[in-house]
């Protein structure tokens, strides 16, 4: 069970996390502004997001040590998180 604390950092993480589809969208729509071409968004951002799913699957295998269970349940919402704003990204990406 969450304290109050970790339900408030919980919340502050999920927030940003849910603004981050919306941060890469505007950055892709105006990708020639930027000066981004899509091999260079795929290593900025898609590179660094599989390192985050790699290294929470890495955590969750208990390889690195045990997790006590809220740890894994939050390695397991960052792996979630992770794979859904990659499959966002990708979609994306793929659309051009």
């Amino acid at each position: 069970m969450l304290n109050e604390k970790q339900r408030d950092a919980l919340k502050i993480v999920r927030n940003k996390a849910a603004s981050v589809p919306d941060l890469f969208t505007d950055m892709y729509d105006n990708r020639d502004a930027y000066g981004l071409t899509n091999p260079m968004i795929r290593h900025e951002i898609v590179n660094p997001i599989n390192h985050i799913i790699g290294y929470s699957d890495l955590l969750s295998s208990g390889e690195m040590g045990l997790l006590n269970e809220t740890q894994q349940q939050n390695v397991k919402i960052i792996n979630v998180s992770g794979r859904h704003i990659l499959t966002l990204i990708l979609d994306i990406l793929q659309q051009e």
